[in-house]
C-alpha cells in the first residue's frame, strides 16, 4: 500500500510536469487555485493524469472539495484505501 508521503511526491510531479515548475515550489499546504494558479483546463489534466497514476475515479462533484495538494492526497489515499477493503 502506498504511504501518503508516496502519494504526495507522484501528485507533486504532475502538477509540476503541468504547471512547469519545480517541484520545490509545491507542499502539502499548496492551493491549486490561489497558489498554483491552476486554470480549469489545466485542473482537468490533473485530475485525469491523477485518475490514470492511480487507478481510480474522480467525479466531478469531488473534485470542488479538492483545494490543496494534501487535499488531493488525503482524497487519494482514502480512494485507495476502500479499494483495498473492497477486495479483502
Amino acid at each position: 500500500m502506498l504511504t501518503e508521503q508516496s502519494i504526495f511526491e507522484t501528485i507533486r510531479k504532475i502538477v509540476a510536469t503541468r504547471l512547469e515548475i519545480d517541484e520545490n515550489r509545491i507542499t502539502q499546504e499548496s492551493n491549486f487555485r490561489n497558489d498554483l494558479q491552476i486554470s480549469s483546463i489545466v485542473i482537468v489534466s490533473v485530475v485525469l493524469a491523477i485518475e490514470t497514476e492511480f487507478d481510480i475515479e474522480i467525479a466531478d462533484e469531488e473534485i470542488v472539495s479538492i483545494a490543496t495538494v494534501g487535499d488531493a492526497v488525503r482524497f487519494v489515499a482514502k480512494k485507495l484505501q476502500g479499494r483495498q477493503a473492497a477486495a479483502s
